[in-house]
């Protein structure tokens, strides 16, 4: 259920940016195609424009959740990477490893978080 609800977000963000596309695409394309098609086809011009607004609307939304997805998984994976090392550093000195006197994980878990940031947009996400 969580997934589409996700979906749905997309989509509808992809449709809001949609339509403020489609004010440009109205403006400045459909006196294009009305030059370039046929005159019996000037009445599938606005539907044409609409489709092809919310399609890139859509995309543009679908790339940003992307790019949102990939770096919050980075950083929550860089941090829970480093933290599992050094508790079990700790562990092998025979001591315990809290998480809250020290800052170095979260400094530590940045930089592999950078690292695995540079591996999704290299990978394509």
């Amino acid at each position: 259920a969580a997934l589409n609800i996700h979906f749905a977000k997309v989509v509808s963000l992809g449709n809001g940016i949609g339509e403020g596309i489609q004010k440009v695409l109205t403006e400045f394309i459909v006196p294009v195609l009305k030059v370039a098609l046929p005159k019996k086809y000037h009445r599938w011009i606005p539907v044409l424009v609409g489709y092809v607004s919310r399609a890139i609307g859509i995309s543009i939304a679908w790339t940003a959740q992307s790019v949102i997805s990939a770096t919050h998984s980075s950083i929550r994976g860089g941090i829970m990477m480093v933290r599992m090392a050094f508790q079990y550093m700790a562990k092998q000195k025979g001591k315990e490893y809290h998480e809250e006197d020290s800052n170095t994980d979260e400094i530590c878990g940045v930089v592999f978080a950078g690292i695995g940031m540079v591996f999704q947009i290299y990978s394509g996400f």
